[in-house]
């Protein structure tokens, strides 16, 4: 007979232990499906269909006004889940901008449920079963489960359904087909999960379809895989792009500005700019023979060589960049991408710059200019020059401290207001007319030329002298 220490006998403790090592693979394996292990670079590889995950609760899905929400409609009878975006980012742990709600609820019904619960709600898309409630002061949107049942590339006709998964396979990417309750259970009905862990920017489906679908598409396949994806993205996804390429002249003008705007706005989108560029998708948005180059070089600038968070990602000013001293062609992307005024100017400006800068242009210059534009203004035109002294420099290495110093003398550098006005020269004795302007520009330019350190009383002592030389 065999014993054991423990008073059992060899054969049923092997038993025991055998069993004991089964229950552990048991739980962890069921750790794995349940739980999402998660940082701001990857998410734990989980293969899922309705088996839900779980991430740990965030402060914003359990605000005050996400809670009424949830409770008015839940007490209405109906489900609701975050859904898109701010699920998509909730498991990489980023910051949560918008909030967009899914729930089974037809429009109207939810919509006397959450005003009987003392909600704002406005019928922002009720065609299309979205409505936008406020609460505590926050915009929450809401959308009825819906499935597209006619599409023509830019709008689609939709039914209201009560299934998740249907819902979900009208979506373009898998990783934005995730729905997450307030808990932090999270539904995965095509493996987004997964591609967001590896990097993929994956269609739902055939890839073909999901463009023909809605042309934008591929802009925003492109601006994805720049923000979340890896580059070679996947080759059917990027041969459908391709393949459509020609429908993007279909697209209005805003749809497309939006899109290329949040792209250009990325921290670092010279890489997939590039990818544009390679596979034709970018001549069918700007014209021939963007400047890759320089685009690049204000990149690096901006996140790199002037440290984080120094200079502001403005994508008007990164547009410039692929434009720079083609006023035509900034022109037309103007018309086309539908530029309000003010970006319209800003990128005309920015692309023929009517002041020529260089790292040695000295102080009296450089206040000058700043008078002349204004800091940001001026600062943006310097960033301009800059990049493009790095594009044109055979090492591209260009005169980078010469540049910095100036960069850094400009944000230091607070040049007074010109001190005198149209009626000192009045004062003086100068009849109304031409002749005040021509003074007092005059006046202004000495003042500049001299780095604006004339004081008032200064230019008051002089104005005499000035107006004696008028003819």
């Amino acid at each position: 007979m065999n014993f054991s220490p423990f008073g059992v006998t060899l054969p049923w403790l092997i038993v025991a232990m055998v069993l004991g090592l089964l229950a552990l693979l048991v739980m962890l394996l069921s750790r794995k499906t349940r739980g999402l292990d998660v940082d701001t670079d990857a998410v734990q590889t989980i293969q899922m269909t309705d088996a839900p995950g779980q991430i740990a609760r965030q402060d914003w899905m359990t605000s005050p006004a996400v809670n009424r929400v949830f409770d008015a409609i839940e007490a209405a009878g109906g489900e609701v889940r975050f859904v898109g975006g701010s699920v998509r980012d909730a498991v990489l742990k980023l910051v949560i901008h918008d909030i967009d709600l899914a729930t089974t609820l037809q429009p109207e019904v939810a919509m006397e449920a959450l005003v009987s619960a003392g909600l704002k709600v406005i019928p922002t898309g009720l065609k299309h079963g979205t409505i936008t409630c406020v609460a505590d002061g926050q915009k929450l949107e809401i959308t009825t489960l819906r499935q597209d049942v006619e599409t023509d590339g830019r709008h689609a006709t939709v039914v209201f359904t009560d299934d998740w998964k249907t819902d979900a396979s009208r979506r373009d990417f898998t990783m934005n087909a995730l729905s997450m309750t307030r808990e932090g259970i999270i539904y995965d009905y095509f493996n987004g999960l997964r591609d967001l862990a590896e990097r993929n920017v994956i269609f739902i489906g055939d890839p073909n379809k999901r463009i023909e679908e809605d042309y934008l598409r591929i802009l925003r396949f492109f601006r994805f895989t720049g923000r979340y994806g890896r580059i070679p993205p996947a080759t059917a996804a990027l041969a459908a792009c391709r393949k459509a390429v020609a429908h993007l002249d279909d697209i209005s003008g805003e749809r497309i500005q939006n899109e290329m705007f949040r792209l250009l706005q990325q921290t670092s989108p010279g890489t997939i700019i590039d990818l544009m560029a390679a596979e034709k998708i970018l001549s069918y948005l700007l014209p021939a023979s963007p400047k890759l180059g320089m685009l690049n070089s204000l990149i690096w600038l901006e996140t790199r060589a002037m440290g984080e968070n120094r200079v502001a990602l403005d994508p008007v000013r990164r547009l410039a960049a692929l434009l720079f001293r083609d006023s035509e062609g900034a022109a037309s992307v103007a018309d086309r991408w539908r530029l309000s005024n003010a970006r319209r100017d800003q990128l005309l400006d920015l692309c023929e710059p009517d002041l020529t800068l260089a790292p040695d242009m000295g102080e009296a210059a450089m206040l000058a200019g700043i008078h002349k534009l204004g800091a940001e203004r001026f600062r943006d035109h310097l960033l301009m020059a800059w990049a493009n002294d790095i594009d044109q420099s055979e090492t591209k290495g260009g005169r980078n401290v010469e540049w910095r110093q100036l960069f850094e003398a400009a944000e230091a550098a607070s040049p007074p207001e010109f001190p005198l006005m149209g009626a000192d020269v009045l004062d003086a004795g100068v009849p109304a007319g031409p002749a005040v302007g021509r003074i007092l520009a005059e006046m202004e330019a000495y003042w500049l030329k001299e780095a604006c350190r004339p004081t008032r009383a200064d230019l008051l002592e002089r104005l005499p002298v000035v107006i004696a030389s008028q003819p």
